[in-house]
């Protein structure tokens, strides 16, 4: 049986399929050519202190980080065209 933690969809959206239950690393790396992050993609990552998004993101869902509370550093990529309401917060 597969373990599967996330799936990059055809058009590039990255989808986590496993809850936050046992992430203990710091950091979030999206892989290029992840053109979305999907709505309550990340919440509630607790541990999260930093966040690197490929110059390939287009948009960011809402909520995608919210209760994110250790997150201090997260680059946007000059290609996002629209951050939902919500992403950040606590």
């Amino acid at each position: 049986m597969s373990q599967e933690r996330y799936r990059i969809e055809a058009d590039g959206t990255l989808i986590v399929t496993a809850g936050n239950a046992g992430v203990t690393v710091p950091f979030v790396i999206v892989t290029d050519g992840v053109t979305g992050i999907n709505e309550k993609e990340f919440r509630d990552f607790d541990k999260i202190t930093k966040a690197v998004l490929p110059r390939t993101v287009q948009w960011i869902g809402s909520s995608a980080f919210s209760g994110c509370k250790k997150l201090k550093s997260i680059n946007i990529p000059v290609g996002v065209k629209y951050i939902k309401s919500f992403t950040f917060s606590h």
